[in-house]
């Protein structure tokens, strides 16, 4: 397992919420891990603070499952703050971090992270690719649907693409734009906007309502 290394340009957890108490989400939508089936690749989308909060709920749900998680990104690109992410009960000792010299570009991130699925170790891979996407065919994402339904995985794919963009592509089962919303009283919304979904039906993310710790 890959040691995670203390890297200058990392990303705090939006609203310094990683600790706060969750509170009872509205009824009739699912979450979002409920939603992402093994097999499935999805992308979550956007500029706004909540991308990472909603990330690592996904982590913590996997490591939880006891399967492993790999976070896979350029060197030299901003990355999450590891405090906050142990805060947030992220096990940092399960979590493989691979980081890739900038010349990799998109096309690198994406091939580290077929080889990754490839030794069928993995139960949940990051791809973050904030500093753009492959550019030209989407086979990449064909190899990368096939390994994920291979070896019952999970990918995620980090995206600033805003929501009049189209999404990666076809093969992406679900697009999801987080964003902090202010909620009633003490407490805070992480909205999960779904702007794609290939699930059939009516689907909605439930949001995730958290209480304000002390002092906010």
């Amino acid at each position: 397992m890959l040691k995670l290394a203390m890297i200058p340009g990392v990303h705090r957890l939006d609203q310094g919420l990683s600790g706060a108490a969750p509170a009872i989400a509205p009824s009739g939508t699912a979450p979002l891990w409920q939603l992402f089936a093994p097999g499935q690749l999805i992308e979550l989308s956007g500029r706004a603070p909540g991308k990472l909060s909603a990330v690592v709920r996904l982590i913590a749900r996997a490591q939880a499952e006891q399967e492993p998680v790999a976070w896979i990104g350029l060197r030299d690109a901003a990355c999450f703050y590891p405090p906050d992410f142990a805060r947030a009960g992220i096990d940092l000792a399960a979590l493989a971090v691979v980081r890739l010299a900038d010349s990799a570009g998109a096309l690198g991130v994406v091939r580290a992270a077929e080889m990754l699925l490839r030794s069928g170790a993995f139960g949940l891979v990051i791809l973050d690719l904030a500093r753009g996407v492959p550019k030209g065919e989407l086979s990449w994402q064909a190899r990368l649907s096939g390994l994920l339904r291979r070896h019952d995985a999970r990918a995620v794919v980090l995206t600033e693409s805003v929501r009049e963009q189209p999404s990666l592509g076809p093969l992406v089962s679900l697009r999801i734009e987080p964003c902090w919303r202010e909620g009633a009283g003490k407490r805070v919304m992480l909205e999960q906007t779904l702007l794609k979904s290939k699930l059939g039906g009516r689907v909605a993310v439930s949001p995730d309502v958290r209480g304000l710790p002390a002092g906010a």
